[in-house]
């Protein structure tokens, strides 16, 4: 049978009083558990951007923390090259920029060092929800 909307309107005000009543026997003074802290402290986190803009270069000091983004890209790059012309290992990480996707997309420049032979290779790393990179685009712009 249909419900009137008399039952409907009183299952609603049930609800509201029901969580009217849960936030009012909260304590005030509840204050966050330091144990629940992320790894990062503020000071390291990089600077946000707008949702789907990508941000400004990231400071100097921060670019270590994009480190892990430019191994999976220097790994895509080894996977696709010849192991006969070996293998390139991580120089510096030049650059980092960041995009606000589901999850994150981070632009990132480094260096792909192969005995005495620098690359400078850019690459979009897309760090899913669940914490995995995947390579979206990867490019080997210049030798020095």
């Amino acid at each position: 049978p249909p419900r009137s909307r008399a039952s409907g309107m009183t299952a609603g005000i049930r609800g509201g009083v029901l969580l009217a009543f849960l936030c009012a026997s909260l304590p005030l003074d509840t204050r966050a558990d330091p144990a629940f802290t992320t790894e990062r402290t503020l000071e390291e986190v990089p600077p946000s951007s707008m949702p789907g803009g990508v941000s400004a270069p990231v400071e100097e000091s921060h670019l270590p923390l994009y480190r892990a983004h430019a191994l999976a890209a220097l790994d895509a790059l080894n996977r696709a090259r010849d192991e006969r012309e070996g293998v390139y290992e991580l120089g510096d990480v030049l650059e980092a920029r960041t995009q606000v996707v589901a999850g994150l997309m981070v632009h990132v420049k480094y260096e792909a060092v192969r005995g005495s032979e620098t690359t400078v290779c850019a690459a979009k790393v897309w760090q899913k929800l669940d914490g995995t990179h995947q390579v979206t685009s990867n490019t080997c712009e210049e030798r020095r």
